[in-house]
């Protein structure tokens, strides 16, 4: 006998050399990609090297290029002193909820964001004129000007608004002296700018001591009820009817009315009640977690009166629709007095109830008719469809357009409603798309400025600081102040006397929310707050120019 394991099998040794050589491929196309990242990785790292060459080479001519000439130098010189004017613009948007002031050289001047045209909400661009002259003196002058910028711009370093530029104390005393050993016409033109941004205002109530109200029943009918709530006390109120006992019929609810307290007594009606129904009332006032109740009032609605013909509706005693026309009256009146006519009755009470149907017949048709339109087959009532009230176009024909005469019209309409239009309607109506476009591009293009020496400020808010009331008590408001600028001066603004007044001690912003705390006020009183940042910038000198008075 021969083992099964030296019996050889051909199958075998094929599959095995198959095997192996598909292993050989898959390395070998393993080392060729290797190969290739590697050379791709090489040729990045010379195309990187070769860019950084070619970026400081154009560094260099931008150096180069950028150096001014000595004739642009005094080219600039004399432009300079031949200016006769500087044009400051200021300009900014306002955010949402807030409002920004700009004071120059004591001019507050509010920068209001566009409201008209398609794409409200636009910069607001305002624009002031200052005459200079050029700047005697035998001291010597220098053509440039100094500017600190307000916010930090690409390019440009950065100052922190309110924060002043530090200057040496030698440099600051001589600067000092040099100013005020100088004349009027030898002092440089100086700008001083002050950027105040407003939050929205807040009204906000000092706690009150809760008193008990006390209620009053004023007046009871079949359905309702008039209560007189006095001594009203606190934030708001909560009046209480309850059903009490069984009802007779139905079954009655409870019915509660809430609101805020305006005034210490008012005066309330209470309905949907039900007839010959004993109910209580009571009030509560709340403030804060504080609550206060009133004493309970019982009363007891009227007894329903009995409903008769007269107090049915016309259409209802005719049995027909309130849109009725003026046949179907008509044939509806005929139908019924035939069958209440007081010649068929033979007894004396039912002949007597006839008449008086007869009678209730005759007004509720009369009735019906005067509100009926005059002609046959015309609805009592029609309402006003787009097809019923019919407009003429420029060439005289009527259309069934709804809209009156320079109304916009709905543009979410079908576009085969725009085959319909005349052309002149058409014409119109690019005219008046081409115009807002128009205006479009001229709130987005700068304005013209005129002649002079232009400057600019340029205001942007992320967001406006945003006031809340953290805690009441009975003689302060504890406030907390969101959103904040850091570095700016925060303050926090009560309107008395027709004007906005200092509430609290400002504060230097030095993180985005802070608290303050206004004292001193009177118990369950109202006060109009409102939360001020302001940015102190760098003064604008214009060393080789004086400011003079415009003629």
């Amino acid at each position: 006998g021969v083992e099964e394991d030296d019996v050889e099998h051909p199958e075998e040794q094929q599959e095995d050399e198959e095997y192996n050589d598909r292993k050989e491929e898959m390395e070998a196309q393993d080392k060729i990609e290797e190969m290739r990242q590697m050379e791709d990785e090489r040729r990045e790292e010379e195309e990187e090297e070769q860019k950084g060459v070619e970026e400081n080479e154009w560094e260099d001519e931008d150096k180069a290029s950028s150096l001014p000439t000595e004739e642009q130098i005094a080219k600039q010189s004399r432009e300079l002193t031949d200016a006769r004017a500087v044009v400051l613009r200021l300009e900014g948007a306002s955010p949402r909820g807030g409002q920004i002031t700009v004071s120059l050289n004591g001019q507050a001047t509010v920068l209001r964001p566009l409201m008209s045209g398609p794409r409200p909400g636009l910069f607001g661009t305002v624009e002031r004129r200052f005459a200079i002259a050029p700047l005697h003196g035998d001291r010597e002058t220098t053509n440039s000007a100094e500017v600190a910028p307000p916010t930090s711009v690409e390019g440009e370093p950065e100052v922190e608004p309110g924060v002043q530029a530090e200057m040496p104390d030698e440099e600051a005393r001589h600067a000092d002296n040099d100013v005020t050993s100088r004349t009027e016409d030898e002092i440089p033109a100086t700008f001083s700018a002050t950027v105040m941004l407003d939050s929205s205002e807040l009204q906000a109530r000092t706690r009150q001591v809760l008193v008990e109200p006390e209620l009053e029943v004023m007046e009871v009918f079949e359905d309702a009820v008039v209560l007189r709530l006095t001594n009203l006390s606190g934030d708001r109120f909560e009046l209480t009817v309850y059903p009490s006992g069984t009802p007779e019929s139905g079954s009655a609810a409870t019915l509660v009315q809430q609101g805020p307290v305006r005034n210490a007594s008012s005066v309330h009606r209470m309905l949907q009640l039900e007839s010959a129904q004993v109910y209580v009332a009571w009030v509560k006032v709340f403030c804060d977690g504080d609550t206060m109740e009133s004493k309970q009032k019982g009363f007891k609605t009227l007894q329903a009166k009995q409903k008769t013909i007269w107090d049915e509706l016309d259409h209802i005693i005719l049995g027909i629709q309130e849109t009725a026309t003026v046949k179907e009256i008509s044939r509806a009146w005929r139908h019924k007095s035939l069958q209440f006519h007081p010649d068929k009755e033979s007894d004396p009470d039912k002949k007597d109830a006839a008449e008086e149907m007869m009678k209730r017949l005759n007004l509720a048709k009369q009735n019906m008719l005067r509100k009926t339109p005059p002609g046959d087959g015309s609805p009592a009532t029609m309402p006003p469809t787009p097809s019923s009230c019919p407009s003429k176009t420029p060439g005289g024909q009527q259309t069934g357009d709804f809209f009156p005469h320079g109304f916009p019209e709905d543009s979410s309409g079908s576009d085969d409603d725009s085959g319909n239009e005349s052309p002149r309607r058409r014409k119109h109506q690019a005219r008046r798309s081409s115009r807002f476009s128009s205006r479009d591009v001229d709130q987005r293009k700068p304005v013209r400025l005129s002649e002079g020496l232009h400057c600019s400020l340029h205001v942007e808010a992320p967001a406006a600081p945003r006031l809340r009331v953290a805690e009441r008590g009975l003689t302060f408001l504890r406030l907390e102040a969101s959103q904040l600028p850091v570095g700016c001066r925060i303050e926090v603004q009560r309107f008395v006397d027709s004007e906005w007044q200092l509430a609290a001690e400002p504060v230097q912003a030095t993180s985005h929310c802070t608290t303050f705390t206004v004292e001193d006020l009177e118990e369950n009183s109202v006060h109009r707050l409102r939360l001020r940042a302001i940015a102190e910038l760098e003064p604008l000198r214009l060393l080789f120019a004086r400011l003079v008075e415009a003629r």
